[in-house]
């Protein structure tokens, strides 16, 4: 069903029944929140024997990145007729989330991701709704033209506000993954002269090692000490010329 609001229906209209345009400037200040998924390791402590792998790249789990944003959804169909540079234009607004975008003390701007479709064939409109504090309704349209990250608007008041709905929103990235094969490993070549030695191997897709990415590694030796490499970390509890006791705090990725 469309709910049309005609803002100016006519030229001919009085202008007490016409609604003003104004130019308004709409920094952005409300970012979404995005929560790196977290990257599943055992926190139980590992024994493993000299020339076993401590550390395989792409071992481990991750999960999802999620963005958290606010939103006001518009549930149903609205056409909004708005005079702009002497031409009567039409807006289609679709059912949809219009994204927080501002906020100041009069209210909330929420503005739509995607360009929308108006009688201007040539032209994209960039729509955003305004809700008053503490309602449920827009009582305001503001947009801009062409120019998706531009922060100056025209705005105008609607005759009959739009209702919708405020709501917390949640979206996923497709970054998570799984246990694939290892594209390198971390390998315990024992404790010698106070140095705790390591070797460094990657590997091609079909699981060969690259000879000229292989690397051996000395590191002072220390009980209960965190060690970094490449971008793996983890603590060794204890070590000797047999076996290393160690805990991952961060895997190799």
């Amino acid at each position: 069903m469309f709910k049309k609001s005609i803002l100016i229906s006519s030229l001919f209209l009085i202008s007490a029944c016409s609604t003003e345009i104004k130019t308004i400037h709409i920094p952005r200040n409300i970012v979404a929140t995005k929560t790196p998924g977290k990257i599943l390791i055992p926190k139980y402590k590992n024994t493993v024997r000299v020339g076993e792998e401590i550390l395989t790249a792409g071992e481990y789990r991750k999960e999802a990145t999620t963005i958290k944003y606010e939103a006001f959804n518009i549930y149903e169909q609205h056409e909004i007729l708005a005079k702009h540079r002497r031409k009567i234009v039409t807006y289609h607004l679709k059912p949809a989330d219009f994204f927080l975008y501002h906020t100041n003390e009069e209210g909330s701007y929420y503005k739509a991701r995607e360009s929308v479709e108006t009688s201007e064939r040539s032209a994209k409109a960039y729509i955003g709704l305004f809700v008053p504090k503490n309602k449920a309704e827009a009582t305001d349209m503001f947009w801009n033209w062409n120019t998706i990250n531009d922060p100056n608007f025209y705005q105008i008041k609607l005759l009959e506000p739009i209702k919708g709905i405020k709501s917390t929103k949640f979206q996923f990235l497709n970054d998570r993954y799984g246990s694939i094969t290892p594209s390198a490993t971390i390998t315990y070549a024992g404790v010698s002269n106070g140095q705790i030695r390591f070797v460094y191997n990657e590997f091609t897709n079909n699981g060969y090692i690259r000879p000229s990415f292989k690397q051996e590694v000395s590191l002072d030796y220390k009980p209960n000490r965190t060690y970094a490499f490449k971008n793996a970390l983890f603590k060794v509890h204890k070590a000797d010329s047999i076996n290393i006791n160690f805990e991952i705090i961060r895997p190799l990725d």
